[in-house]
């Protein structure tokens, strides 16, 4: 089981495209996996030497991605939960072992944030914005770009500290950025009241379960246009879960062992639907998947015997009803994000006549989309046509009037 598992997370398409992008998920899944393999061989025998090497590994996780920080309240009560027939004082011990590993992993990055900005900041400043994105008036379970907000991570951090300056009408440290964008987000729950949260709870769930690779900046499905190996027939996040749900059910009786999975599972699930999902986050969750879909794999094709036929069937209808659900249709992403973002990447090597053509792609696609009006106008400007340029400016400030960078862009023009 643990070999086809280690096969399903292997050859699952998005892996293969993420660790092509050096992404902070490609060390994160890592060290979260590591984390799991030493917080089991803490359920397995209380030695706190495991339990402390798990915090630093749950830390450094946190650094590579900032959601670890909600999963790592499951892994607390997943923990209360296996130690509970200790005494209190076992309990607190471990809990603080535990909390003290993450703690020093993070802290140097904690200490930097204090030393640079006088601030404490808890591993990123973006986490109030995030949460905007994903639960203000209008949002639909998706990344989004916020008006007045850039959408690269550079730009969204200069211009969501801006924006909350320009508002507040004063110098703000990260925590105060934070915090005001969480407050907007208050602020529109309070407008509009609480009514529009529930559908969109439960288009997060869809969402999160779905087939569909959600993209952010970067689109799968627009990438396998560009390398022929990601249209393999790789495994799908569909299947995976569908197969997950199968092994579950088969392993229900060791359910009591399997908690932390169930734990990590649910806590990741969580962490995103605070926010929005998109695929790169949501590949945290597929090795967690995999160990469950490699022994539904394992039990069905070489030991059914153990579990009978009737049981199997029930197994493989749980699994046929949960992979129409991550089937359910949902509304996909258009390309002009991906045909603006190339569109950059051919500009930086000089490649000036195919970034014109990407950016026009994106263009023929959303007219109104105020990013490649911008670029194209950033473009001409290096070649030195700066009435086009200028024009292309206009251009984004017509379909943006707050663009922020297009104004400043086309006043040094004069």
């Amino acid at each position: 089981a643990g070999f086809i598992a280690g096969l399903l997370t292997a050859f699952y398409g998005p892996f293969l495209y993420y660790t092509g992008m050096l992404v902070g998920e490609t060390l994160g899944i890592f060290l979260t996996c590591l984390s799991f393999l030493f917080l089991l061989l803490f359920q397995k025998k209380i030695k706190y030497t495991n339990l402390f090497i798990a915090g630093i590994l749950i830390g450094l996780s946190m650094l590579a991605r900032g959601n670890m920080l909600i999963v790592l309240p499951f892994i607390v009560i997943w923990l209360i939960m296996i130690t509970k027939k200790e005494s209190i004082i076992k309990l607190g011990i471990s809990i603080a072992i535990l909390l003290l590993g993450v703690i020093i992993s993070v802290s140097p990055i904690l200490i930097r944030n204090y030393v640079n900005e006088k601030d404490i900041v808890p591993i990123t400043a973006l986490g109030g914005l995030n949460i905007y994105i994903g639960n203000s008036y209008g949002a639909d379970g998706k990344y989004h770009t916020v008006p007045k907000v850039g959408n690269s991570a550079e730009t969204m951090i200069k211009d969501s500290i801006r924006v909350a300056e320009e508002e507040v009408g004063r110098k703000l440290k990260p925590s105060e950025v934070s915090n005001f964008w969480l407050h907007e987000t208050i602020k529109s729950i309070n407008e509009h009241g609480v009514g529009y949260l529930f559908p969109l709870l439960f288009k997060k769930i869809v969402l999160f379960w779905n087939s569909y690779e959600l993209p952010d900046i970067w689109d799968y499905y627009f990438i396998q246009r560009y390398i022929p190996i990601l249209n393999l027939p790789f495994i799908n996040f569909s299947i995976l879960s569908a197969l997950a749900c199968v092994g579950i059910y088969f392993s229900w009786p060791r359910r009591k062992e399997l908690s932390l999975l169930f734990t990590i599972v649910l806590g990741y699930m969580v962490s995103l639907i605070a926010v929005f999902i998109i695929s790169r986050y949501r590949a945290q969750v597929v090795p967690f998947l995999s160990v469950p879909a490699g022994y539904a794999i394992a039990t069905l094709f070489v030991d059914i015997k153990k579990i009978g036929t009737k049981k199997a069937v029930y197994g493989l209808a749980i699994g046929l009803a949960f992979l129409i659900f991550c089937n359910l249709p949902v509304e996909r992403v258009s390309f002009e994000t991906s045909y603006n973002s190339l569109g950059v990447l051919m500009k930086r090597e000089g490649r000036f006549d195919e970034a014109i053509s990407l950016y026009n792609k994106a263009l023929e696609i959303a007219p109104a989309y105020p990013s490649p009006y911008y670029n194209l106008g950033i473009l001409y400007r290096e070649m030195g046509r700066l009435d086009e340029a200028a024009s292309y400016f206009r251009k984004a400030l017509e379909v943006a009037p707050d663009f922020y960078q297009a104004k400043e862009k086309l006043a040094e023009l004069g």
